[in-house]
């Protein structure tokens, strides 16, 4: 408790509060940073003026106590722990914004068979907005609506092609909407790809093999092809993964376009070669838990080509350090343990970029490991 001794009037406690506020930088203002600013020597009675100070303050609408119901408040004491400013033009805006956003969840003439269902347990601006725009599309939709691409209908319905771009799988409002109430169906953005034939007999027994970069996509798809001189057909087809989306925000997708090329191609496997160093081994790792999550087999690592890389020993430094990737137990599951024991030897000062292979040396790898 605090007490106070000496005369200090009520409006120069009032004064005093006023200056602490207006010098504060945080709404939320700590009971020790307001106590010393009160002018006056300690008295049994100040404590009490102080407390009636920050009451009147409280109805002018400057700042707000604590609840009496909660641990705002001195245990052996008058006085509250903190105060709150109120900033008037930031608590109108709120309030304001409440009451619009009631509005337009209790008002709104909701499409019967869907929005009504849930639309008024709806609480935040950013769903009632979707919810108006999907709303307004339900009930002006002509029973004779073409399907579309994702991306097509999400610029027609919000104004912005990527709007149901998060909401594919999982339907918008918890799966209460999903893409085929509005008359779409997913469209993945395509990975290239050539493949070795276009005739499925051809094709059929054969994996995929996916690359990481652009020179060696173009090396690995010559060497795959059939008038390479050691004849090629190692592959259904090669996968240009550009850096592969399966370790961004939305791994689905690359997933996705990776499974129509396995259906396409009728691929029994698939293979990824990419960088020698941790970032290029976190790679695979990432694309194989979200395979496994969506309940598809994982990629296995084209063993031949790694080898083929560090026999070739064309080593690089690192522009920036990779020890955040770093996987020593990862490496020796993906690489098996004659191959990791090497890279691991190494990998924290050295890195064999995939781009070490010209399409001779990938083709005679494989031709080999044949």
């Amino acid at each position: 408790m605090v007490f106070f001794n000496g005369e200090t009037n009520p409006k120069e406690i009032v004064t005093a509060l006023e200056r602490v506020f207006a010098g504060a930088v945080r709404r939320k203002i700590p009971m020790e940073e307001i106590l010393p600013a009160i002018p006056g020597t300690m008295d049994i009675s100040k404590e009490t003026r102080l407390l009636e100070a920050l009451k009147e303050l409280e109805a002018k609408g400057k700042i707000r106590l604590p609840s009496r119901k909660g641990q705002g408040w001195q245990k052996f004491g008058i006085l509250p722990l903190y105060v709150t400013l109120v900033h008037a033009n930031q608590d109108t805006v709120t309030r304001t914004r409440k009451k619009t956003l009631a509005r337009i969840r209790e008002q709104s003439p909701w499409e019967p068979t869907r929005m009504a269902a849930f639309a008024h347990t709806l609480t935040t601006e950013k769903q009632l907005t979707l919810a108006q725009a999907v709303n307004h599309y339900l009930l002006n939709r002509k029973a004779n609506t073409c399907l579309l691409p994702h991306r097509e209908r999400a610029l027609q319905i919000f104004g912005n092609e990527k709007t149901l771009d998060g909401y594919v799988h999982t339907g918008l409002f918890s799966g209460r909407i999903t893409l085929e109430d509005l008359d779409c169906f997913y469209c993945p953005e395509p990975l290239p790809y050539e493949m070795f034939s276009i005739d499925r007999k051809k094709t059929g027994h054969r994996p995929l093999l996916v690359v990481e970069n652009s020179a060696t996509y173009w090396s690995c798809t010559t060497a795959n092809r059939a008038d390479h001189p050691l004849g090629g057909g190692f592959f259904a087809a090669v996968v240009f993964g550009k850096g592969f989306k399966a370790t961004r925000s939305t791994p689905i997708q690359s997933l996705d376009s990776l499974a129509n090329i396995e259906i396409q191609t009728g691929a029994g496997q698939i293979y990824y070669f990419g960088d020698l160093d941790p970032a290029g081994l976190a790679i695979p790792q990432r694309i194989n838990e979200n395979r496994i999550k969506n309940g598809r087999s994982p990629v296995n690592p084209a063993k031949a080509l790694y080898r083929a890389l560090i026999k070739k020993d064309m080593t690089t430094g690192y522009d920036k350090s990779q020890e955040r990737f770093h996987a020593p137990q990862w490496a020796v599951e993906w690489l098996g343990r004659d191959i990791a024991d090497i890279y691991l030897n190494v990998c924290k000062s050295r890195r064999w970029p995939q781009e070490g292979l010209t399409a001779d040396e990938i083709a005679s790898a494989l031709k080999d490991n044949h």
